[in-house]
């Protein structure tokens, strides 16, 4: 019997150029970033290390058609790229994360991004750096290596370790619902 893992990851997931576009956005001065005081709690509690920059592409609450997702960011065409290669037919969510560079690794609070059924995760990881994601349930830890796409189920829950070797860690996160039959449909 063949079990196939209930995850998926794709180094080189976009060409060169594709990438290269992509990566570009994230080191100009023009692009926007959110500060977040924290990544999740728990009973309230919020962790002194706890805090990353964001920037919303897209929130479902814009659009659920496939042919309308709503994004009218001036990035959408580099990010278009990934919803391509990930043969999406909705979207939840797309948002890049920067974490800081910490002396001592920090793993944040496990949590699920999305609890219906049918919905996958695409970590995709701009830089390469020692911070890692990390599946909770079978102990994973996935290594950022850029233009790696790590995809799986949305319900299952992770963390991210936080990086010490580089100045920030830049993954772009994707709640999607791909096409059936697809290879992300598993």
């Amino acid at each position: 019997m063949n079990l196939k893992p209930p995850y998926r990851i794709v180094d080189n997931f976009l060409s060169d150029k594709d990438f290269s576009n992509l990566k570009n956005i994230f080191t100009n001065s023009e692009f926007n970033w959110n500060y977040h005081f924290h990544s999740s709690t728990t009973a309230g509690v919020v962790e002194k290390y706890d805090t990353y920059l964001t920037h919303e592409f897209f929130f479902q609450a814009h659009s659920r058609d496939p042919k309308n997702f709503g994004m009218m960011d001036k990035y959408y065409l580099q990010v278009n790229k990934l919803i391509e290669k990930l043969d999406v037919i909705e979207l939840f969510n797309i948002r890049a994360n920067l974490n800081l560079f910490l002396e001592e690794p920090y793993v944040t609070e496990p949590h699920v991004d999305h609890n219906e059924k049918g919905y996958k995760t695409c970590v995709f990881y701009i830089n390469t750096n020692n911070g890692k994601t990390r599946l909770t349930d079978i102990g994973l830890d996935v290594h950022c290596r850029e233009n790696r796409a790590f995809i799986f189920n949305s319900d299952v829950e992770h963390a991210a370790i936080i990086q010490t070797d580089e100045k920030e860690r830049i993954v772009i996160n994707i709640n999607f619902k791909p096409r059936e039959g697809s290879v992300f449909d598993f």
